[in-house]
């Protein structure tokens, strides 16, 4: 990997990669205001090239809880896959990102940024939820019956998750056609 490090920066100016997933992604540029470069692989000898979403180099890549996050000067683009990324401006300049504890924590030359915990919902067989995030704090469950955005989300329980995972259920939910749910954190 080292040779294949060398050869990269080389190229296309890639600062770092990462590779979990079955994905190998490396990331970088060469300067401000052209496009970043995100670039991924299968194998580590057959690399395709992405389109990032952002403008200027990004200096940092990572994996973790099922998602790819890079960032970089005035930018972070995400991807679930390592293929199809979102990409946003942002006011920071980061240098390195990292997860733990349901959450990503980016550096940057003078500062540190967290972002919001992480909440997973699952479903289970019982048609209950179960909602998995950081123990201690306050999430909130809503409800839509549609995802086209002129619905609106409706809140239908709020909690302190003290042990994680937490088990929850609708009553009433099997006389319905359909049903989205999503788990909110309140601070």
């Amino acid at each position: 990997m080292d040779t294949l490090k060398r050869e990269l920066q080389r190229r296309d100016g890639l600062n770092t990669y990462t590779g979990l997933n079955g994905v190998f992604v490396a990331v970088g540029g060469f300067n401000t205001g052209y496009p970043a470069v995100i670039i991924t692989s299968t194998n580590g000898a057959d690399w395709v090239y992405r389109d990032s979403g952002v403008i200027n180099p990004l200096d940092c890549v990572t994996f973790a809880d099922g998602m790819f996050v890079a960032i970089g000067d005035n930018a972070v683009t995400t991807s679930n896959n390592g293929v199809e990324w979102k990409g946003r401006r942002t006011l920071v300049a980061g240098t390195g990102v990292a997860f733990g504890n349901n959450t990503f924590v980016a550096v940057s030359r003078s500062s540190i940024f967290q972002s919001d915990p992480i909440v997973r919902l699952s479903l289970g067989q019982d048609f209950s939820l179960s909602i998995s995030g950081m123990a201690d704090r306050t999430y909130r469950i809503e409800a839509t019956s549609d995802l086209d955005g002129a619905a609106s989300w409706q809140p239908l329980t709020t909690f302190l998750l003290a042990n994680s995972p937490f088990v929850w259920r609708e009553n009433g939910t099997y006389l319905l056609d359909k049903r989205f749910y999503r788990a909110v954190w309140v601070p």
